[in-house]
């Protein structure tokens, strides 16, 4: 049976914000790190499930375990390691962080972000979350608990003749040398990467300057990841 069966009514608007005129109907996000599986449909919430094998050498099975109402649509998701941490970035504009060990989960940060969440990526050695939201920024917030600790407009309407501005599709963070740096890919195709402080916490480095990743995409970037050595 279908996971997340039902759609909700009158959210043309909120679709058209995350696949333009190409929405194929499915899932609006998931996140899997290590047996856990958490998704959010057009039904509002979101559904936790644990993969796991009954008996030996039969298939893997999704055991559902808790679920999530909300009356605001889940845009994306990211699980920390401990594997029972959410954060969650939603189209109502905001940002929220989720235990799910809990029976109800409980969710212990909700923040409101500049416009609507559509990407989130967490660092956690740094201790930060960034939100990437419809009016082209990338917000900054302390893990521990959701305190705004910088703020980017990489992809915003810059005043340029022409350009109406881009959303941030997706974030990541990257190390690169002995620094880490946030990237943002948007809307129209651009890429952007800027640095962080050498503690995390305190948001973006003033000193180095944000810049673009060429070349660009000919559409928009709807996910990013580092690679990893090994």
């Amino acid at each position: 049976s279908s996971a997340h069966p039902g759609r909700a009514d009158g959210i043309d608007g909120e679709m058209r914000m995350l696949y333009d005129q190409y929405d194929g109907g499915g899932l609006l996000a998931i996140a899997f790190r290590g047996k856990r599986i958490v998704s959010a449909g057009r039904d509002g919430g979101a559904k936790s499930w644990l993969l796991t094998r009954p008996v030996e050498g039969r298939p893997l099975e999704l055991v559902p375990q808790t679920e999530i109402v909300s009356d605001s649509l889940w845009a994306s998701l990211v699980l920390q390691s401990d594997e029972t941490t959410l954060w969650a970035g939603h189209l109502d504009g905001t940002l929220s962080k989720w235990a799910l060990d809990g029976a109800p989960p409980t969710a212990s940060v909700r923040v409101k972000t500049s416009a609507a969440v559509l990407a989130v990526a967490v660092d956690e050695e740094r201790g930060v979350v960034a939100a990437g939201t419809a009016d082209g920024g990338v917000e900054l917030y302390a893990i521990a608990d959701g305190s705004k600790v910088g703020e980017w407009r990489p992809l915003a309407f810059d005043g340029s003749k022409g350009y109406k501005g881009a959303k941030t599709m997706s974030v990541a963070f990257a190390k690169i040398g002995d620094a880490v740096a946030c990237v943002a890919g948007g809307s129209d195709g651009a890429m952007h990467y800027r640095f962080l402080a050498a503690d995390g916490a305190a948001g973006f480095d003033e000193d180095r300057p944000p810049r673009p990743l060429l070349p660009a995409h000919r559409g928009p970037v709807v996910d990013l990841a580092p690679a990893r050595d090994g």
